[in-house]
């Protein structure tokens, strides 16, 4: 669930709005994949009871949630509107979650679907950086 979050949130400040007046729109998902343009990379995600999640973000569909150094959550993201929907591996429904504007330092909260904050989340990275634990 951090993950599910942590990544709705983290797709919407793809590239953060240069007035804050400006809505978080992700472009349309293209034919071949369910990535859209700028959303990927690694984010630093706050989750609303102080846990530090690295969410990456790729740009084939897949995302991983890193915690503590350990996995702790891995699946397929997809753009929904302006909205970032996560689905675990496993049993856990898929979850969508909505951006806010980005402030100064280019950081926005996640809301779930009631307008609850889920998580504040930034990002520190390329698509092409390394988060997960190496063996």
């Amino acid at each position: 669930m951090l993950a599910a979050a942590a990544c709705a949130m983290l797709a919407a400040c793809g590239n953060p709005a240069e007035e804050a007046d400006d809505p978080i729109v992700p472009e349309t998902p293209t034919a071949t994949t369910n990535a859209v343009d700028g959303m990927a990379g690694t984010f630093e995600v706050v989750m609303a009871d102080g846990t530090l999640v690295t969410q990456t973000i790729r740009s084939d569909g897949t995302y991983s949630d890193v915690a503590d150094g350990e996995v702790v959550e891995t699946g397929n993201w997809r753009a929904d509107g302006t909205r970032l929907c996560y689905d675990p591996e496993g049993d856990e429904p898929e979850q969508c979650f909505a951006g806010g504007q980005p402030v100064a330092d280019g950081s926005f909260q996640t809301r779930d679907d009631q307008g609850n904050v889920i998580s504040t989340v930034r990002r520190i990275g390329d698509e092409n950086m390394t988060t997960e634990p190496t063996a």
